[in-house]
């Protein structure tokens, strides 16, 4: 969905709005649904469209604030926060600002969002998150998450050795 709705908005930029707006309704109470797999839809569209993700980042980031319109199903947040990491992998400076929103997530009893909140954090290079992620260097807890195309299993752990690993941390 990503990729074709990149495209699209290419040459009807109005086209990719349209979508954006219809995945943010699917995630509005007055919708009368779930939402589920929108907010992974929004994070691949915007990490292929500049444009939309410079629409749209401030609205994703949203949905893991407590101010704003936060997403309390554990689900809907591991997918926000997949979506935080996919668009910070592609544009960093549009979700610094997440920074802050992700670190209670590191915390969460919920495997998938613990995960998926560490999976956020790392190209983010935010020094406060690298040392609230110090106390999950022996979490065996292990996720699933969709990575380059694939759906890959990964321990906390290895993800957070990862990061100690390539900045020297020790």
């Amino acid at each position: 969905m990503g990729a074709v709705t990149a495209d699209v908005s290419r040459s009807d930029p109005e086209a990719g709005r349209v979508v954006m707006r219809r995945l943010m309704w699917h995630l509005n109470d007055e919708s009368g649904g779930i939402g589920w797999g929108a907010p992974e839809a929004m994070g691949d569209i915007m990490a292929r469209h500049r444009g939309l993700a410079g629409a749209y980042a401030s609205i994703l980031i949203c949905y893991i604030d407590p101010r704003g319109n936060y997403l309390d199903h554990p689900g809907l947040q591991a997918g926000v926060l997949w979506a935080v990491g996919r668009l910070a992998r592609a544009w960093p400076d549009l979700v610094q600002s997440a920074a802050d929103l992700i670190r209670p997530f590191l915390n969460d009893p919920a495997v998938k969002v613990r995960g998926m909140a560490v999976w956020a954090a790392l190209p983010l290079n935010d020094t406060h998150l690298t040392a609230c992620m110090r106390a999950l260097r022996n979490d065996p807890a292990e996720f699933e998450l969709y990575e380059d195309h694939h759906l890959v299993h990964r321990r906390i752990s290895e993800l957070v050795q990862g990061l100690f690993s390539s900045v020297l941390i020790r």
